[in-house]
């Protein structure tokens, strides 16, 4: 059983006007586990909880105006783990649902709280049915593969006659990771990931916004360690995402869009001596917008942008307790629009941005138990046709460790 209670005001004008966030919840939760065999576990799991938003807002010479909101979220699953000596698996059951309800359905976004508390939402219910199984299992002595799908059904009404947001999401998730080792010291690993989402507006006043969001991924990853002083890491990535509608108006342009990346990582760590070490990041991804034509499988190149990000540190530690690492970071990113001018396709630069500067990170452990961290960071920047300037980062950190 639990029961929590929030407040926090922020002071809105130099008059001295408040707006105050109150959060009070309490419920119920309870885990049941039972061991079936002694490599056969089933896991249950209930929560039942009541929850108040209220947004009371004071101004000087006006009354209290008062927003609330009343939830009421339900969240039951039931695990299956499997776990012999060299394998693992999961099998997930879910079912979420909430309930919603306004006393004021209106917000001020000016305000602090207002603007990220979801007061324009309509009376809702929603909810969510998850089944999932993900596994990893070696194959024989240099292999490895773990696999994980799900699927989801989320559904959400509104009881009000005017509103047409009520809408059903069919959510398919699947990933799959393939490890080999040719040797100890040189490891590759395969990451590819399929996503299927589907969105469906029960009223036809919004049926125009139905859509298939697909997203395919793969990335291969190397991983290179002779030494316990040198480790070199090398990944690459291809991501494609399509937005297809499902009903296109053909006097219209076409909603329907495309997304692709390609990224390259290169990371080397060299360690010198117990004390001294280097650190080479870079980072290259390329990427491109466009106008997508599902059922001609065709696309028209709107934008495309090119990005480098690079970071050099080297880290010495002059003591013990005292460790310093500086650095120099670099970034940069360019952006091209490609227009249609008399049916010939045209590259022009849109924007150019890029920044640089040196870094600094000292680390001190004036006991076991205490760590400080200071990271400051100079950036020159230069944007695109307009005024260099300077950017100056400092970040201090405290750790207490137990």
């Amino acid at each position: 059983f639990f029961f929590n209670d929030r407040r926090r005001d922020n002071y809105t004008s130099e008059w001295g006007d408040i707006e105050s966030l109150r959060e009070g919840a309490k419920g119920v939760e309870n885990a049941l586990i039972y061991g079936i065999t002694p490599t056969l576990n089933l896991r249950l799991q209930n929560a039942y909880m009541l929850r108040n938003v209220e947004l009371v807002s004071y101004s000087s010479g006006a009354s209290q105006r008062r927003r609330k909101r009343h939830d009421e979220i339900g969240d039951h699953s039931l695990i299956l783990y499997w776990h012999p000596q060299r394998y693992y698996g999961r099998l997930t059951l879910s079912y979420f649902s909430q309930t919603q309800k306004y006393d004021i359905a209106r917000s001020d976004s000016h305000l602090p709280f207002s603007s990220r508390t979801a007061f324009i939402t309509p009376d809702n219910e929603s909810n969510r049915l998850f089944l999932g199984v993900e596994s990893a299992l070696p194959l024989g002595r240099r292999d490895s593969l773990f696999y994980y799908t799900s699927i989801s059904r989320f559904q959400y009404d509104t009881p009000d006659t005017n509103n047409f947001d009520d809408r059903d999401e069919l959510r398919i998730n699947s990933k799959l990771v393939w490890a080999h080792t040719l040797r100890p010291s040189l490891r590759c690993e395969i990451h590819a990931s399929v996503n299927f989402y589907h969105m469906v507006y029960i009223y036809g006043e919004r049926s125009a916004d139905n859509n298939w969001n697909r997203i395919i991924r793969l990335r291969p990853i190397v991983t290179f360690a002779p030494h316990r002083s040198f480790k070199w890491v090398q990944s690459f990535e291809v991501l494609a995402n399509y937005v297809d509608y499902d009903f296109e108006e053909m006097d219209v342009r076409t909603k329907s869009f495309v997304f692709r990346k390609f990224a390259y990582d290169d990371s080397m760590r060299i360690s010198f001596s117990p004390r001294t070490s280097a650190l080479i990041d870079y980072r290259l991804q390329l990427e491109e917008n466009g106008e997508l034509f599902w059922d001609a499988w065709k696309e028209r190149l709107l934008t495309t942008r090119t990005s480098h990000w690079l970071q050099v540190r080297l880290s010495y530690a002059s003591s013990a307790v005292l460790q310093w690492s500086p650095g120099y970071t670099f970034y940069s990113r360019d952006e091209w629009r490609h227009e249609n001018e008399s049916g010939t396709l045209r590259r022009r630069k849109y924007q150019s941005f890029s920044s640089h500067g040196p870094m600094i990170a000292i680390t001190y452990f004036p006991s076991k138990k205490i760590r400080m961290t200071l990271d400051a960071v100079r950036r020159k920047v230069l944007p695109f046709q307009q005024k260099t300037y300077y950017i100056n980062t400092f970040d201090i950190r405290v750790d207490l460790l137990f």
